[in-house]
Formats: structure tokens, sequence, C-alpha cells
């Protein structure tokens, strides 16, 4: 694990970096990371926003940005990266705005179902899913997965129990 450096410091610089000029506030985030230690921060300036992120994981890292920087190259729907210093455990991606899936979802859910909106968008999600397991699966590179480069056995007990007690 990387030590993690004075995080707005170096997430402004990164900032600064993308956009040619430094943020006008960075704000921490009270966003769940699930089972991560990630802490997120939206940074704004004048040329735009971008979500900050600070791990000290650095596999979980190289996880993230190499998957979403695959992703994103085979033409997928993920937030683009827009800078990393990775030896510093900090990154920046793009801000897609402020409404959880789980707001969204909770928001369109009258009795009786999901509405029309929810609909549309699950089976458009349905109809990406597998361009992210056949058309990027052909060349992601797997040794990046985290904590494990399979889902083996284990993994898959693991991620049942950690449903089981965290649902």
């Amino acid at each position: 694990m990387a030590p993690v450096p004075d995080l707005q410091a170096g997430l402004r610089a990164l900032f600064e970096r993308k956009f040619g000029q430094p943020p006008q506030s960075v704000v921490q985030l009270d966003a769940k990371t699930g089972g991560s230690d990630r802490k997120l921060f939206r940074l704004f300036g004048a040329g735009g926003s971008a979500i900050g992120a600070a791990n000290a994981d650095t596999k979980e890292n190289a996880a993230f940005l190499g998957m979403s920087r695959h992703f994103r190259s085979n033409g997928l729907l993920v937030p683009d990266i827009y800078a990393a210093d990775e030896a510093a455990g900090l990154y920046l991606e793009e801000d897609l705005g402020d409404t959880t899936l789980f707001e969204f979802l909770s928001a369109h859910r009258p009795e009786g179902g999901p509405d029309r909106e929810v609909v549309a968008l699950y089976r458009e999600v349905v109809r990406q899913l597998p361009r992210f397991q056949i058309v990027a699966g052909k060349t992601v590179d797997y040794s990046l997965c985290h904590p494990r480069a399979a889902f083996d056995r284990q993994s898959m007990l693991w991620d049942l129990n950690y449903f089981k007690y965290y649902f």
C-alpha cells in the first residue's frame, strides 16, 4: 500500500494539469464506496468539474484505472479518466453528476414496480453488457483484477457472504 499524500494538494495539481487552471473549490463527498477505502472529492473550476479519488491501495487503483482505460478505448460507456498520479494513489475522472443509481431507482419506483424510464435503462444496460464481456473481454488484462485474477469458488463464496451480511 502506497502512502496517501496531502490529498487535496495532489488532486488540485491533477485538476490544474487537466483544465489549465486550479479548481475554485474541492468538496469531499460522503459517498459509499463499497468495500473500498477510497476517498472521493468533487473539484469545481472555470474549466469544468471532476471527481477526484484518493486510495492507498495500489492494486485496487491499478485495476480500476486499467479496466476503465481499456473499456473506454473499446468505445464502452464508462467515465473518462482525466489524469492520474498512480504513485500517490490519486486520480481524476469524469463527473457524471450527483444522482446515485439507488436514488434514481428509488425516485422511479411507483407502486407496482419500476416505471418505463427504468425499464428502458435496464434494456440499454442488457444491450451494452455483452460489449464489455465479448468485445473488451477479448483483450482485457485479467491480471489486473483485484483482489484476485479469477472469480473462482473462493471468490464466489466471499461475494455471497459479503452480500448476505451487508444486505
